[in-house]
């Protein structure tokens, strides 16, 4: 039994990584932008490639020009020029392939003119912001590979410490599992998680200076230079306060269906938040889908949980923090914002934090041996 816990949790998350490396976003090589991406982000690991191909008629004199990049960021693999067809009116097509050399951001743009007329004789112009990440889904899957086992390893060894100094009166009460789990353990791992997530999120928009909570969307950092501070921030949260939300519900939730249902949905969205870690923006629709997963079900956790600890004398702030939590949930967004939703996912997110760390507190102070 001793060894069955840690054992399953590798084989997960070994199963977890050849799923994500089978299934991982498609090189970014196979894209080819054209002239409606302009204005749009692209993002990249470093050492993927992407294409562009642009309209070009240089018989006229008008060809395109790299006007901005920063090529120790990004830099130019090839180009070449695709000669029209012989048709009357006909344009060939200028095309470059560009390659991620280090994590970092920079500007593409590019003016189509007539270099004898100066830069300002461009007729058109294309640009896109490139945001290459130094993380990726192979350091994402190794860093859950480690947090998944050794949460498990600590909570082991505060066990058998705790035994030592105190066997339990009767192990009869707690199995070995629930002993695992036990309330100070849980809620200390739980309050490291938040203090992780709380760590990543301003190191990460540190390290990101065109983050703009009017523009952006918190996603946009998991895939930025300082994507492991976000994400490794999100598995740590997600990872340890489903140890949290486990220990509640062996220690909180004993013949009381209503508290069994809130935690273990708790424990539940925490798991698709660590997955929102590994399953980055890179992801497209995967990730949209899973962060949708996580919000909807934590809305849903912190409503069922507010409700059955609400009229508990010990633990009634932390329901009504979680009531706050599940309406705000919903309501953040209708809040008004730019062209991200920065602004509504942080102010989801906050409440929620902030109920989780009251629990977390609540069951570091448990007397129970």
């Amino acid at each position: 039994m001793k060894a069955r816990l840690p054992a399953l949790a590798l084989t997960l998350c070994f199963l977890l990584t050849s799923l994500l490396w089978a299934t991982g976003p498609a090189a970014a090589s196979d894209r080819s932008l054209e002239e409606k991406e302009s204005g749009g982000l692209v993002l990249l690991s470093v050492g993927e490639r992407f294409n562009l191909s642009l309209g070009s008629s240089p018989s006229t004199g008008y060809d395109w020009h790299i006007v901005e990049l920063d090529n120790s960021v990004v830099d130019v693999a090839g180009s070449r020029f695709d000669p029209p067809e012989p048709l009357p009116g006909a344009g060939g097509r200028s095309n470059w392939t560009f390659e991620g050399k280090r994590g970092g951001e920079t500007n593409l743009r590019l003016s189509c003119s007539r270099p004898w007329q100066g830069s300002g004789a461009s007729i058109k112009t294309f640009s896109v912001h490139i945001v290459v990440g130094t993380g990726n889904t192979a350091w994402n899957v190794s860093f859950l590979v480690a947090t998944a086992p050794g949460s498990l390893l600590v909570a082991e060894l505060a066990r058998r410490r705790r035994e030592r100094a105190s066997p339990p009166v009767s192990t009869a009460q707690y199995g070995r599992v629930a002993r695992l789990f036990h309330p100070r353990t849980a809620g200390a791992l739980g309050l490291a998680g938040i203090l992780a997530m709380s760590v990543g999120l301003a190191g990460s928009i540190a390290l990101f200076p065109r983050f703009s909570l009017w523009d952006s969307n918190l996603s946009e950092l998991g895939v930025a230079a300082g994507a492991p501070f976000f994400n490794w921030g999100l598995i740590l949260c997600g990872v340890l306060g489903a140890f949290l939300a486990v220990g509640a519900l062996f220690h909180l939730s004993e013949g009381r269906k209503l508290r069994k249902a809130g935690f273990s949905l708790l424990a539940v969205s925490l798991a698709f938040l660590a997955a929102i870690g590994i399953l980055t923006e890179a992801f497209v629709m995967v990730h949209f889908y899973t962060a949708v997963a996580f919000f909807a079900l934590f809305a849903v956790a912190s409503l069922v949980v507010g409700v059955s600890l609400a009229r508990d004398q010990d633990l009634r702030w932390v329901g009504r923090l979680a009531l706050f939590s599940a309406v705000l949930g919903v309501a953040a967004w209708f809040l008004p914002s730019g062209n991200g939703i920065a602004i509504p996912e942080i102010a989801a997110a906050v409440p929620g934090q902030l109920w989780l760390a009251l629990l977390g507190y609540r069951l570091t102070r448990s007397n129970t041996a």
